[in-house]
């Protein structure tokens, strides 16, 4: 039976947007891949950090609400993510968040393997965990860390739940998990063969309050699968299982270089450097940012966040049949593969095709 083969991609909840990148790029070392908004709320932006060429199964995804309230943990919430280290690199992890004058727990072995847990600037819960499993990754040459050392993508994810009978038979029955066993009252299962992301622990707690979701917490976690064909497999399964999935959405993203040239509205809202230890104030609008970051930012072809939403009105003027302003399209064509584009849906629980055109989403149980 064909199904899900690990984890897609993470999508959590942050406070201030540079503060997220800053501890990300700046510290973790990953790649600052995509730089785009919320499809459901477009004045919120979407940051995507992964590999060197944005792998499925290596990204963590970020909306940046800082009005919002600390999340509250709970049961049907997503309460730690874990990403992968290589074997061995877990005492420079430690050194490096040290330097950053940033706490961790101590070591733990989490089934056999060396884990480091620690919270980023926001509240959310993380594990670096070191593991030998066979993935796809490539490394990010302009990373501060070592190539022999970088976070190799995303490797599990907890969840709290009030019935891990009726949760265990879904994971098992349909979406093709298999039981692992207990360690430490962590119930894990795992995707037989899968690659990156193929780990999944719950802890059962029927007397906990349900979660709320909030600044340092997940917003939703999406399962991939190898094609489209399999991905309308696993909807009909998934509806099958009486679980209401969506029909697949199609999120839009633009990355066909060869479709006709688009105008957009100029000026879609405020840009920022985002970059690794960027000035706040510098980064607010293309006017004050400095220079330097401004050069280094359109040389990867990511120069702005007017540029992210502008992908978006794309998709809308493209859906309209609507053409204003000045030409967009061809700025990017300039610069193809420096950032890249990936349909992300937003809401608690997604099946992804690895070709990315289309998510099924369902609620977890």
């Amino acid at each position: 039976m064909t199904g899900v083969t690990g984890l897609h991609h993470v999508t959590c909840i942050a406070g201030d947007a540079q503060d997220n990148v800053d501890f990300y790029s700046g510290v973790l070392g990953m790649r600052l891949v995509k730089k785009s908004v919320n499809q459901d709320s477009p004045g919120t932006y979407h940051l995507f950090y992964a590999d060197g060429e944005g792998h499925p199964g290596t990204d963590i995804t970020f909306f940046p609400w800082p009005e919002m309230p600390p999340a509250k943990p709970g049961v049907g919430l997503a309460m730690e993510v874990s990403l992968a280290i290589p074997l061995g690199s877990i005492d420079y992890w430690v050194e490096r968040l040290a330097e950053h004058r940033l706490g961790v727990a101590e070591i733990e072995t989490r089934r056999g393997t060396s884990a480091l847990p620690l919270v980023d600037p926001h509240g959310l819960p993380l594990v670096l965990h070191e593991t030998g499993d066979d993935r796809d990754f490539t490394p990010w040459k302009e990373s501060p860390v070592p190539i022999e050392k970088q976070i190799r993508g995303l490797h599990s994810v907890r969840l709290w739940q009030r019935d891990l009978a009726l949760t265990s038979s879904f994971l098992t029955g349909v979406l093709g998990f298999v039981d692992i066993g207990a360690e430490n009252d962590w119930f894990g299962f795992e995707i037989a063969g899968g690659g990156s992301g193929r780990y999944l622990e719950i802890r059962e707690m029927d007397d906990a309050d349900r979660g709320r979701w909030g600044t340092g917490g997940v917003h939703h976690v999406a399962w991939r699968v190898t094609d489209d064909k399999t991905e309308l497999e696993m909807r009909a399964r998934i509806d099958h299982a009486s679980r209401r999935p969506t029909e697949v959405i199609d999120r839009f993203w633009f990355t066909d270089r060869d479709s006709p040239s688009m105008r957009i509205l100029p000026r879609l809202g405020s840009t920022s450097c985002f970059l690794p230890g960027s000035n706040r104030s510098a980064a607010r609008s293309r006017r004050h940012c400095p220079r330097s970051s401004r050069r280094r930012n359109q040389a990867r072809g990511c120069n702005s966040l007017d540029d992210a939403r502008a992908d978006v009105w794309l998709a809308v003027l493209f859906r309209h049949r609507l053409s204003f302003g000045t030409s967009f399209a061809k700025r990017r064509a300039r610069n193809p593969g420096k950032c890249i584009d990936r349909s992300f849906p937003s809401t608690s629980a997604v099946i992804c095709s690895m070709v990315m055109f289309g998510c099924v989403n369902a609620p977890l149980l």
